[in-house]
This record gives structure tokens, sequence and C-alpha cells, in this order.
């Protein structure tokens, strides 16, 4: 029997170029139109590279019917993000860029802190200290 994942978004508002400060402001504005819009959400740590940045796991249909669109036009047009990452119920995750290109990675799959910290690319849950990657 297949396991079925709940879909999920995962999206930031912070840019690599901008101040610690401008990004905290971006972000706490980001949380605050999830909240607005109902949303049922997860603070996470992305890191890629080396660079550390605060993102948010979103649960689509969950429990306000939030969908993909919505998401996208929040981070492409209020934030400026190149892309989000979408999960689907079997656990394939897509890269979508703001230009509407679609970009199929794998599947996300948990890993320990061991193995994030010999990664390019991984996601810490703060509040399980659970990591993520996708392959």
């Amino acid at each position: 029997m297949r396991e079925i994942y709940k879909e999920v978004v995962f999206l930031s508002a912070e840019l690599s170029n901008l101040s610690y400060v401008e990004n905290r402001r971006r972000t706490i504005l980001l949380q605050y139109m999830l909240i607005d819009i109902g949303a049922s959400y997860v603070k996470t740590i992305g890191n890629y590279k080396g660079v550390r940045e605060i993102s948010y796991m979103v649960y689509l249909n969950i429990p306000k019917g939030i969908t993909v669109e919505e998401l996208e036009s929040m981070a492409f047009l209020n934030f400026d993000q190149d892309s989000i990452l979408y999960r689907n119920t079997s656990n394939d995750t897509t890269l979508i860029y703001s230009n509407g290109n679609k970009e199929p990675l794998g599947k996300l799959v948990e890993i320990t802190e061991l193995e994030a910290e010999k990664l390019d690319g991984y996601t810490k849950f703060p509040l399980s200290n659970k990591f993520v990657t996708i392959r």
C-alpha cells in the first residue's frame, strides 16, 4: 500500500543580497500573510551551500483550502522569489519557478544531522530537530 503524504509548499521571503534586518522584516511579513490567509504552516531553516534562510512549510488544503497558486503569487509577487518547492501526495518534489517552469527533483527524505552537515542542501525543522533533503 502506497503511503500518502500531505501536499506542502516550502517558501521563503529572504533574498541573499539583503541585510539580516531586511530579511527578518520580510520573514515576519510573510508569517503574518500566512496567518492572514488561514494557512497551517511550520517554520523551517533551509540551508543551501552554506547559506541559511528561514522558510515555511505550508500545508495545502488544510484547513482553508490554500492552493499552490496562492503561494506562488505570495512568493513571486510580494517577495521576488525565484522559486518555491512543492511536494505532492506521492512525496515527489518539484521546483516551481517564477517564470512558470517546473523542475522535478526527487523524494523528500529524512536524514540525520550528521548526514545533513555533509550535504549542499537540506532543511531543518527546529521544533523537532529533524532534517530532510531531496534524493
